[in-house]
Order: structure tokens, then sequence, then C-alpha cells
């Protein structure tokens, strides 16, 4: 848990000052929080989540599940110059539904 915490440090310091590492670093928190579930003798990512992250890896995106594991929700980013149409179509092959969801600008209200 230590090193996860450390990393996802990591992660938080790219978003802001080196968002070239953003993809590295969420591939190392997906690696640690894999090996969490292994120490824990529970499935977290499953084979529908490994596909969603081995198909934007594939295509020079990052991606992990998301929550507690189990299966319901990965996330994935893509930078600029990925092709994002090809990794959902993938996706759709593989029987991965994506929603295309998008960052928004915060508001003064503290709504979205």
């Amino acid at each position: 848990l230590v090193a996860n915490s450390t990393s996802v440090e990591a992660l938080t310091a790219a978003w802001t000052r080196d968002p070239g590492r953003v993809c590295e670093e969420i591939g190392e928190v997906r690696r640690q929080l894999r090996r969490l579930g292994e120490a824990a003798g529970a499935e977290l990512e499953t084979p529908l989540l490994a596909t969603l992250c081995e198909v934007a890896a594939e295509h020079g995106a990052a991606a992990k599940f998301a929550g507690a594991g189990g299966g319901d929700c990965g996330v994935a980013l893509a930078g600029p110059g990925v092709d994002a149409a090809a990794i959902r179509s993938a996706w759709e092959r593989a029987g991965v539904r994506a929603l295309d969801l998008r960052p928004t600008e915060p508001t003064t209200t503290g709504g979205v």
C-alpha cells in the first residue's frame, strides 16, 4: 500500500508538472493494484478490464480499473496524437463498452 500511495503521489505530480509521465504513472498504479489483488487472492482486474487496459496501451494510452475492482468500471486517458477512435473500435470488438466522457472546467459554484 505504501508503494501505491507513492505512485498515486507521482501521478498527481505528473498531472500538473510532467503530463508526458501521466500514462507511465497510471500503468504503475495498475501494476501495483494487480499485485495487491493477487496477494489478497481477489480478482480486482477482470479479464475484460485487462483487455481494456491492454488495448489502450497498444494504442499509446493508459488505463486501469476504477473503484473497488471486480469488473464494473475502468478508465483510460489518451493524449494528443492517440487514435481514440481506434481504441474504441478495438474495445467494441472485445466487448468493452466505452463511454465518451471528457473533463469539464471547474465552476465557481462547485458544480459541474
